[in-house]
């Protein structure tokens, strides 16, 4: 289910457009099937080309997690960019490097990008509804514009007008930029603002104690998801809930190793409705594990 199926109502010409839900899990998963299958010549992902080539190096070092740093707006303003497995970009540039495809960096380099107002419903979704289904839902659904995000989306048409027209290339963007780049990769376009190209860039290894505060999901998710992506062979084992299991269990292993004490059922309990009301409350299927814990 986690897999792309229906390349038709998504590919215009040489692109095949493979929109997904930026930093989650399961659209990396559905992007690396996506690109094993059908092995594009080229792979077009939205990350600025300023950071290409770090980019390119974070992902030969995975899975040891890699940081990208560069200079902000202001003097004493620094922007971190975790590079993690289970981010799709990341995956579409992974598995690009893997099958020989060249990688296209088509994101202009603005130093923010547009604020949409609007979040995406929870990828675990895409275990039940699968990936076509997800993203027909969503693009019937959403509807927002605004001229910031018009002006993204032609500089990244623009680049996408400049790829080989002969080689078949997946296109991996988020889901919110869609409509607004399929639209505007059918206009010509005229040369657009693309921003200043990012300088003093670094490229530094977090201490493992602290990726749980800077990256998008959770390292044991993170760390089930690498194993995952060798074979693809069982996707309950990233499915969220059954995850999240084995991290409580675990968690129940070390409290009674330190403690003494031993968990009971009612706990258990309390934990389960806990989760339960958290994902409800956010409009979820499941629960954040940094809510759980906190």
């Amino acid at each position: 289910m986690l897999a792309p199926s229906d390349p038709k109502p998504l590919t215009r010409g040489h692109l095949r457009y493979l929109p997904v839900v930026p930093g989650r899990m399961e659209f990396a998963a559905a992007i690396r099937h996506a690109l094993l299958r059908e092995q594009p010549k080229v792979v077009a992902v939205e990350i600025p080309l300023s950071l290409g080539a770090s980019w390119r190096k974070a992902v030969r070092r995975l899975p040891q997690i890699s940081v990208i740093l560069y200079p902000g707006e202001s003097e004493d303003d620094l922007v971190y960019v975790p590079v993690e497995p289970s981010d799709p970009f990341t995956e579409a540039v992974r598995t690009a490097l893997e099958i020989g495809a060249t990688i296209a960096f088509i994101e202009p380099d603005l130093t923010l990008r547009p604020h949409i107002h609007e979040s995406a419903p929870d990828p675990f979704s895409l275990h039940t509804v699968g990936y076509d289904r997800y993203v027909s839902l969503y693009r019937a659904s959403r509807a927002f514009r605004t001229p910031e995000i018009v002006a993204h989306a032609k500089a990244i048409a623009w680049k996408l007008q400049g790829t080989d027209p002969f080689a078949p290339t997946a296109v991996v963007l988020s889901m919110n930029l869609l409509e607004p780049v399929m639209e505007q990769a059918e206009i010509p376009q005229e040369d657009p603002d693309i921003g200043t190209p990012r300088r003093d860039i670094e490229m530094v290894n977090p201490h493992p104690e602290c990726l749980s505060e800077i990256l998008v999901e959770y390292p044991w998710l993170q760390s089930r998801y690498e194993e995952y992506r060798m074979f693809l062979d069982d996707p309950t084992s990233i499915a969220r809930p059954q995850v999240q299991l084995d991290v409580l269990r675990h968690a129940e292993t070390t409290y009674e190793t330190n403690t003494g004490d031993s968990v009971v059922h009612w706990q258990r309990r309390s934990i389960a409705h806990y989760t339960r009301n958290l994902a409800f409350a956010a409009g979820d299927l499941t629960a954040n594990l940094f809510d759980i814990c906190v």
